[in-house]
């Protein structure tokens, strides 16, 4: 399947959440370290921090989750942007959604051929 462009997003109820990462940051640059350590004292939840992204479609009950840890951003919106991680996590969520929907309707023509002669 292709990727999805974000236009192709509206037939999707999509939400993002995040949580309190669970263990320290340590990157390899002090500055990245610094910056979550001290986006947290300073009430940013976004500087380091667990995302999750929960992707179902409209009109089927089927859904998919993905998340992400280490994640260190200075908000939603700059986590949100385009090209970047929440467009994979969603994209890739879709691509799992369409699968299973692609199976189950296989799964219904078989079915509904067994029972004709």
């Amino acid at each position: 399947m292709k990727r999805q462009s974000r236009k192709n997003w509206k037939n999707y109820n999509i939400n993002l959440s995040i949580c309190e990462e669970v263990f320290p940051p340590d990157f390899e640059d002090p500055r990245d370290t610094k910056f979550a350590i001290g986006g947290l004292a300073s009430g940013n939840k976004w500087a380091w921090c667990t995302t999750h992204v929960i992707v179902s479609c409209a009109a089927t009950a089927i859904s998919e989750r993905d998340e992400l840890h280490g994640c260190s951003y200075h908000s939603r919106e700059d986590f949100m942007r385009p090209g970047g991680y929440y467009d994979c996590m969603v994209n890739g969520c879709i691509k799992k959604i369409e699968a299973e929907k692609d199976r189950l309707r296989a799964a219904l023509c078989v079915c509904g051929k067994k029972g004709k002669r």
